[in-house]
């Protein structure tokens, strides 16, 4: 995916390098299962979930699908979603944006 519309409008590109739209989320598992496998990985190769210096992928993501998480600079919500699929899997935003007093549903709640 090279291009996300925010619901505020603004369009988060992810085909800059480095990029300021792009997160990368690990859990502690993840970055324990890496440094286990190799102690000098290197950082770039843990992005990518591959170690290039050893010719082998998707060592250490302990999750059921690829996901990449895209950061709107206007609004400052944070879009989960599938690498593959580039299907919406979450939606975040900032709590102090939310009313106290909405019943969030959904993601067109958000």
């Amino acid at each position: 995916m090279s291009s996300l519309l925010c619901k505020c409008g603004n369009v988060i590109y992810g085909t800059d390098c480095p990029s300021d739209s792009e997160l990368f989320v690990y859990t502690e598992k993840e970055i324990q299962a890496a440094i286990a496998y190799n102690p000098d990985i290197r950082w770039f190769d843990f992005i990518l979930n591959r170690d290039a210096l050893r010719h082998c992928k998707r060592l250490w993501m302990l999750r059921p699908t690829e996901v990449e998480y895209w950061y709107c600079q206007e609004c400052k919500r944070v879009y989960e979603v599938d690498a593959h699929t580039g299907n919406f899997l979450r939606l975040y935003k900032r709590m102090q944006d939310i009313p106290k007093d909405s019943e969030i549903v959904d993601m067109e709640s958000m």
